[in-house]
């Protein structure tokens, strides 16, 4: 039998087949060139065999290579998952983990997500690797990542893959102020007409030599539109560059302009949200359970509880005193939130969990039937007020009760970040809607107050767990996690929502300040002053 001393080759020709040259590996592991053709030159000795074809740029495996590859990959995830059973049992995290994203995702996306995973297991190894949709997907097939955060506008990853949807977004045009794209006054109040591109030079992500990137190929061909384009780049920043000097339109997805500098440059919404990018995670259903997994499992279970669940309490006290009555009544709207209901949704159409129709049911038929109750007798609704203040404590006492305290020591910091991050991207979200969608102008900061995480999410890791037993595991961390996470939203999402309301001169009571929805003066209050701000003794009525 072949005799191979180190894991370290193993390594090494991994590395050498996945970015395609001796060099880039060298780069990857931190090591000299020559010891890296050292290492595989080694390997394929003990072998006997060639596995590498050097005469192609970029290299790849010969057919006794590629044979010999998954077991390598194999050896190498079996020795980390051991390591990190290890780990387990002390108590401390060191493994490795790639995740293989676009240049977007990992500008504009993971920092958050990595903060929160650093804040609980600062020893954890994470690693970035950039790419286009089409390796992302094959990458994650053949074992080169561990996670994959790509667009779905390619082909959708086959069965053997899990793939769970994140976010969709707009795709932007990226002008100077006063392009003929733009409205007339230069006020973007609605996402353009996609039909309007074809009146310009096109700008946009592309290889070389390739005739568009695939997302922008998906938006246009979802647009109905085929247009050349007459720049392209890798970079982002590169075409909205290209864009700044003239040459064109630039077109790129939100997260992407997000993370360029735009200063100067007019960002505004192409098409529908439905004709967006579509962004998931994907991992490979056939991988071992690792500790790393139960990390990202945890982690799952308590983002969607943190972020799926918002505090009507705090918007409705908020809208109260500076929220008309539209506002108000928006939380009928979103009471649907309320309770598990969409965490159990998401975990079950996800794939991520085995949640039973009849837990589904649980979850909302006492809040539906509470609506109907509470909208035809509105005695019942002030009965039943004071209830869930009274309930929710012995809810908590009862969880508190059965947490282990190390549970609140690796919980509470990952919960600190995770209630820094409810009001930006849940307010930051419902401020969008309430800017664009709903016009509300110079009242739009109000909307930040929706940005928290409701006090019986606390519950809501309980539930889940109850209905599917797997997520037993999970509960005592992310049931810490969630509570942090209501405290911190619970003092933010004020505080900014007052900020955004005082910076636009409209943190008063809409009812007294003569502003209308939008924040801007009333036709009585434009003049000399209302009716009611007059001297009554002057005769001037």
């Amino acid at each position: 039998m072949p005799r191979i001393e180190q894991t370290d080759w193993l390594e090494t020709f991994v590395a050498v087949v996945d970015h395609g040259s001796f060099s880039a590996a060298a780069r990857a592991l931190h090591r000299a060139q020559s010891r890296v053709s050292t290492h595989v030159a080694a390997l394929e000795r003990a072998l006997g065999g060639i596995l590498v074809d050097r005469s192609h740029r970029p290299v790849r495996p010969t057919e006794l290579g590629t044979a010999f590859l998954p077991h390598a990959r194999e050896v190498l995830a079996a020795l980390e998952r051991g390591a990190e059973a290890v780990d387990e049992h002390s108590g401390t995290l060191r493994g490795r983990v790639v995740i293989g994203c676009h240049p977007s995702v990992s500008a504009g996306f993971l920092p958050g997500v990595l903060a929160s995973v650093h804040a609980e297991h600062p020893q954890l190894r994470v690693q970035l690797t950039e790419h286009t949709t089409p390796d992302l997907v094959s990458g994650i097939a053949a074992g080169r990542f561990h996670i994959a955060i790509h667009s779905l506008a390619s082909d959708p990853p086959s069965d053997d893959l899990l793939s769970v949807h994140l976010w969709t977004e707009h795709f932007v045009a990226v002008v100077p102020p006063g392009h003929p794209l733009l409205p007339a006054d230069g006020q973007v109040r609605d996402p353009l007409d996609p039909r309007g591109l074809t009146a310009h030079p096109l700008i946009a992500i592309a290889r070389p030599g390739a005739a568009v990137d695939p997302d922008t190929g998906g938006a246009l061909s979802a647009w109905g539109l085929e247009i050349p384009l007459a720049w392209q780049s890798e970079q982002p920043q590169s075409v909205v560059n290209l864009a700044r000097a003239g040459l064109g339109v630039g077109v790129l997805n939100a997260l992407a302009a997000r993370i360029s500098d735009t200063t100067g440059m007019v960002v505004a919404p192409v098409g529908s949200l439905a004709e967006g990018r579509q962004v998931a995670a994907t991992r490979d259903r056939r991988s071992a359970p690792s500790p790393s997994v139960d990390v990202v499992f945890r982690a799952i279970l308590a983002m969607l509880a943190t972020f799926d669940n918002s505090n009507g309490g705090i918007w409705l006290a908020f809208t109260g005193k500076y929220g008309t009555r539209t506002d108000r009544g928006a939380y009928v709207a979103s009471a649907v939130n309320d309770g598990p209901f969409f965490t159990m949704l998401f975990i079950g159409a996800a794939g991520l969990g085995s949640i039973p129709l009849d837990a589904f049911a649980a979850a909302i038929i006492p809040l539906v039937l509470g609506i109907v109750v509470g909208n035809i007798d509105h005695r019942w609704t002030e009965i039943l007020r004071p209830v869930p203040a009274i309930v929710i404590p012995f809810f908590a006492f009862g969880l508190g009760t059965g947490i282990d305290i190390s549970a609140i020591l690796t919980g509470g910091i990952t919960g600190i970040v995770l209630g820094l991050l409810v009001t930006p991207f849940t307010g930051g979200t419902t401020y969008l809607a309430y800017r664009f969608l709903l016009r509300r102008g110079k009242r739009s900061g109000i909307a930040f107050a929706a940005g928290t995480t409701a006090g019986n999410s606390i519950v809501t890791p309980a539930i889940i767990a109850a209905a599917d037993p797997r997520f037993e595991q999970y509960v005592d961390v992310a049931t810490v996690q969630v509570a942090t996470a209501v405290l911190i939203s619970a003092i933010t999402a004020p505080l900014i929502a007052a900020w955004f309301l005082r910076r636009h001169g409209t943190l008063s009571n809409p009812d007294e300040d003569g502003l209308d929805e939008r924040g801007e003066p009333l036709p009585a209050a434009a003049g000399q002053g209302r009716d009611e701000d007059l001297d009554p003794t002057s005769g001037h009525r």
